[in-house]
């Protein structure tokens, strides 16, 4: 009994130990809840109000679009890397210029190689009109992760009111433009919509590039080079592109398989899914800062890794939650004509919660020594996702896609735990302890 009461006992002081990080998670969740609110609510009007099969095609465009973007917030990483021990207000002002021009070379690349490229790409897979939707979603997704940049700058000073505040301002405002479409009897089309990303995106990309002009004096000198800057950048850009490619490699490939009202039945089951993105999304903004910590300091691993059991664990509850009452919330949200897509559900859910598994094995392999060890992990990954797509959705249907999705991610997942872990042991043997260091 003495056994159980002390692990009781120390249970107890390792939760209230993070009882800064629960405040911290409420904060960023704030945010995190109005904007994952938004893009539902902006999923549930397109669904009911232009059927399945535009919102088919609208979930292969949200899934570029989000490619795009999330691809580009990989110089987020760098910024955060960059300035994580800086005092000086000025080399802070500085590390922001330079993720700023990164990511502004960023878009240009990428916008360039749309119309020039990836057209005639997508017209080999897709038809012509769905390739046009490709390069739109290419477009905005660019220009919104120009954007995203002022939300690292806050989350890099640990102020997450103000990245809780910024979050949800793409969302809400893509929102409200289709609920007023939808309100004055417009027709919705996948087109309309993407104008309406296109427009908002280049808006608020402005907004930012004015903001950082107004700030240019007071900028110092940047605290590391641009070359460091843009080689660790490039080598996390192209581990995220793989990363987030075969995370999405369903969405991707089922137009080649199914026609786009199965995939709008698919879209529907992944948004019930996301919905575990609340958590997901509100756990990478407080990780991504400790796991920064833990690379400069192995000796914080206890804390990091325990924060992130509770995360992992909140995100499990979640999901049984969610399971348990899929039937009510897929007829309520989308409608019966959706209902065809509980099972779909099960497994997707299952898909988010490995995902959330993996959220702080990446984070530590990123901000380590050897960020590149993401490259080899994603190439795999995507590697057996395409092989498993292509096999299973012939054959077993909407839901192979979900199984072939569920198997990469435990592959994917014994990777990341088993590279993140030799990666701790050597900085732990390889580094001195304080009292060790020269003075």
């Amino acid at each position: 009994m003495s056994r159980i009461a002390a692990s009781v006992v120390a249970f107890g002081r390792v939760v209230l130990s993070f009882r800064g990080s629960f405040a911290r998670l409420t904060t960023v969740a704030s945010g995190i809840v109005a904007t994952r609110l938004a893009a539902f609510l902006t999923s549930v009007v397109i669904a009911r109000t232009a059927g399945a099969s535009t919102f088919g095609e609208f979930t292969l465009f949200t899934t570029v679009f989000t490619l795009t973007s999330e691809i580009g917030n990989s110089f987020d990483v760098c910024y955060l890397r960059q300035v994580a021990d800086l005092k000086d207000v000025r080399a802070v002002h500085a590390g922001r210029r330079m993720q700023f021009l990164a990511k502004l070379a960023y878009s240009a690349v990428v916008i360039i190689a749309a119309f020039l490229t990836v057209r005639w790409v997508a017209e080999a897979a897709y038809s012509r009109d769905e390739a046009a939707l490709v390069v739109m979603a290419v477009l905005s997704g660019s220009l919104s992760t120009i954007f995203s940049s002022v939300i690292a700058w806050y989350q890099a000073l640990r102020r997450f009111d103000k990245v809780a505040l910024m979050q949800p301002v793409f969302n809400l405002t893509v929102l409200l433009a289709v609920t007023l479409m939808a309100v004055m009897g417009w027709v919705i089309t996948q087109a309309g919509v993407a104008r309406v990303y296109v427009l908002v995106s280049g808006m608020l990309a402005t907004a930012v590039a004015l903001w950082l002009l107004a700030d240019v004096h007071r900028a110092g000198r940047a605290p590391t080079g641009a070359s460091e800057f843009i080689r660790t950048g490039v080598t996390l850009l192209g581990s995220n592109a793989l990363i987030l490619a075969s995370t999405r490699m369903d969405v991707l490939l089922l137009p080649r398989f199914v026609g786009y009202e199965e995939v709008g039945q698919y879209g529907a089951a992944l948004r019930i899914a996301l919905l575990l993105g609340l958590v997901q999304a509100a756990a990478t903004m407080l990780i991504l800062p400790s796991a920064v910590d833990v690379a400069r300091d192995p000796r914080r691993m206890r804390r990091f890794a325990g924060a992130s059991a509770l995360f992992v664990l909140v995100q499990g509850a979640t999901a049984a939650v969610l399971i348990g009452f899929r039937g009510p919330v897929v007829s309520i949200v989308f409608g019966p004509a959706y209902a065809s897509v509980e099972p779909i559900v099960v497994v997707l859910v299952l898909q988010s919660v490995l995902t959330a598994m993996m959220i702080p094995f990446q984070a530590f392999i990123q901000c380590g020594r050897r960020p590149k060890d993401m490259i080899y992990i994603a190439g795999c990954r995507l590697v057996i996702v395409t092989l498993l797509l292509v096999l299973c959705v012939p054959a077993f249907g909407l839901i192979g896609a979900g199984y072939a999705m569920v198997g990469t991610s435990i592959l994917a997942l014994a990777a990341m735990a088993g590279v993140s872990y030799m990666s701790w042991r050597g900085d732990v043997v390889c580094r001195p302890s304080p009292s060790e260091s020269p003075s």
